[in-house]
C-alpha cells in the first residue's frame, strides 16, 4: 500500500517517518501529537538538512561574514567596476553586456558624486533622456537598484541611497507584435 505524501506516525516506534529518496527516514520527532514539528522536520529534510537524533547536539549554523564598513574613498565608478567583475562569473555574457551598457555611462556621469550622495531624484533625472523609452528606463533603474543592493549586501555601502525609487512601466509590445505578425503573414518569401 502506497503511503500518502508527507510524514506519518508509526506507533511501534512512537516516531514520525517520511519517504525520502525511495526510503523511509525517521524524522526523530516523538509523540503522535507533534505532527506540526514532524512537518517542519520534513521540510528541513527536503531543504537538504539531515534529521538530527535528539541525543545528538544540533549543528551550529555557520556565522555569516560581517561586512566591512565602506571606505570613504569609494566612488560610483569603483562600485560599478566591482559589481561587473563579480557578476562576470555569475551571469550570462548577454546579461553582463546589458548591465555594462546601463552602468558604465551611469558611472561616467556620476564619477564625482560620492555613492552616499546619490538620491532618487538624481537617478530619475538621469534616466529621463529623450532617446530612452519607458522600457529602457525601467531596465536602467532596475540595474542601478540591483547594483546598489549588491553594494549594501557586500558591505561597500551602509544603505541603498535610491531604495524605493519608482520605475516606469514597461511599454506594451502588443500592437507591434500584432503588426509584425501580420506583416510576416503577408509576405510568404520562403
Amino acid at each position: 500500500m502506497r503511503r500518502s505524501v508527507g510524514p506519518w506516525f508509526r506507533k511501534s516506534k512512537n516516531a514520525w517517518l517520511v519517504c525520502h529518496d525511495g526510503r523511509q527516514v525517521n524524522l526523530f520527532v516523538k509523540g503522535e501529537a507533534n505532527e506540526k514539528e514532524a512537518v517542519r522536520a520534513w521540510h528541513r529534510l527536503m531543504a537538504g538538512d539531515n534529521p538530527v537524533k535528539p541525543d545528538e547536539p544540533k549543528p551550529t549554523p555557520k556565522p555569516k561574514p560581517v561586512p566591512t564598513p565602506s571606505p570613504k574613498d569609494e566612488t560610483v565608478p569603483s562600485l560599478v567596476k566591482a559589481f561587473l567583475a563579480e557578476a562576470e562569473g555569475r551571469v550570462k555574457p548577454e546579461s553582463l553586456k546589458g548591465y555594462a551598457g546601463y552602468l558604465n555611462p551611469f558611472a561616467d556621469a556620476f564619477k564625482k558624486t560620492p555613492p552616499e550622495a546619490l538620491d532618487k531624484a538624481s537617478v530619475e533625472r538621469y534616466s529621463k533622456k529623450a532617446e530612452w523609452s519607458q522600457s529602457y528606463r525601467n531596465g536602467f533603474i532596475s540595474t542601478v537598484v540591483m547594483m546598489l543592493r549588491w553594494c549594501v549586501e557586500t558591505g561597500r555601502l551602509d544603505r541603498n541611497p535610491v531604495q524605493g525609487i519608482k520605475k516606469p512601466a514597461k511599454q506594451s509590445r502588443g500592437r507591434k507584435a500584432v503588426a509584425a505578425a501580420r506583416i510576416g503573414e503577408a509576405s510568404d518569401e520562403c
